[in-house]
């Protein structure tokens, strides 16, 4: 029998609900679930919502109330219970939810049963770098029960905006775990509302708590970052190889990367998000945008790879082989075969397969060491 999970919905949200059952369905049948979607006037929102014969449960309350001033909710279910909201609103900090989704619209509904399968399907321990809600990760071990052959740490993209979170990266996470590494699937704090210091100042303290777990001590390290994200570990793992109080990165893996952030910014990709994230234009902030932009960096100290799918944007193609045609940089080496924006982040594509199975090569003298 399917394991279930059970939708709570606000029947006051104007939305039309034969496609949210639509889409609910076949979310969760994609993932070998049942789903069973109850809508609900807004004083029963919240009873029962513990002891509902589900294995997971996903709320959609509306935007007005945090979960935990709903009537009837218990501190804490038996099961998961994540919330969405299709518009975007302060982070509900309810103790009952493993994650609150928020600003997506209703094309994040498929995105939200995801992650709330994945939280009750996979469960992570959650670890805690810092004191913001947006400063923590989901360590997963791997599923065989023996020592991690790696350390995955994921970074995800969505353009340096708040709207998009962790979650995007669970099935990789998921993936390594599978795979016989641990995964560290890494929040931080975005800069478009903390700016851009905040942003690598998390990067650089999440990954320090996620490597100094005993169970990560004398492993490979590995970066992987999806788009922005890519940019990002790329040059986070420059920043890590001259701190001493850390494990040097072994690989940082960028996918689907935004590599050359003036192109980016000049071009204005995404309506100018990296001119807001970076704080400004690279004629206003050239020192910032040289420290941070692979394409302008005159060497590197980490090992990089780079994957790029071929039905992805042609910005985001050309600017990747650019970066691999750099001399300076020793020509990084680049993986390009067919697929779109999310492919190089969906375990069951070739892309990813052709990713991970370099990546495997590259670990195969830093394993043999340890």
């Amino acid at each position: 029998m399917s394991p279930v999970l059970h939708l709570i919905a606000n029947q006051e949200i104007a939305v039309d609900r034969r496609l949210v059952e639509t889409l609910a369905d076949t979310s969760a049948h994609s993932c070998g679930w049942a789903v069973v979607v109850e809508w609900r006037s807004p004083e029963r929102l919240g009873a029962p919502v513990d002891g509902l014969p589900a294995d997971a449960i996903l709320l959609m309350p509306g935007e007005d109330l945090d979960v935990a001033d709903l009537p009837g909710v218990a501190p804490a279910t038996s099961v998961p219970a994540v919330r969405f909201d299709l518009r975007d609103r302060a982070l509900d900090p309810s103790q009952i939810l493993v994650h609150h989704l928020r600003g997506l619209a209703l094309d994040g509904l498929p995105r939200a049963i995801a992650a709330t399968i994945a939280a009750a399907a996979h469960p992570a321990t959650r670890v805690d770098y810092g004191r913001d809600p947006d400063q923590y990760a989901e360590w997963r071990p791997p599923t065989s029960g023996e020592r991690p052959a790696a350390v995955g740490v994921l970074v995800h993209g969505g353009y340096y905006r708040s709207t998009w979170q962790a979650s995007l990266m669970d099935d990789l996470a998921i993936d390594l775990a599978r795979r016989g590494w641990a995964s560290g699937n890494l929040e931080y704090r975005r800069p478009d509302r903390h700016g851009w210091s905040a942003t690598l100042d998390d990067l650089r303290a999440g990954v320090a708590a996620l490597a100094h777990l005993p169970e990560a001590l004398d492993v490979p390290l590995v970066l992987f970052g999806h788009s922005a994200g890519g940019q990002l570990v790329l040059q986070l793992a420059e920043r890590l190889q001259s701190d001493r109080t850390l494990p040097s990165v072994t690989l940082a893996v960028s996918l689907a990367g935004v590599v050359d952030l003036v192109a980016a910014c000049d071009r204005g990709l995404s309506n100018g998000a990296v001119k807001v994230a970076i704080g400004g234009s690279p004629t206003q902030i050239a020192d910032r945008y040289r420290e941070a932009s692979p394409s302008l960096f005159v060497e590197r100290s980490a090992p990089w790879l780079l994957v790029q799918g071929t039905d992805d944007s042609s910005d985001l193609i050309e600017m990747n082989r650019r970066l691999a045609a750099s001399d300076s940089l020793g020509r990084p080496e680049l993986i390009e075969a067919p697929g779109d924006h999310f492919s190089v982040i969906t375990p069951s594509s070739a892309i990813w397969g052709q990713a991970i199975d370099r990546v495997t090569e590259l670990l195969v003298p830093h394993s043999s060491t340890k």
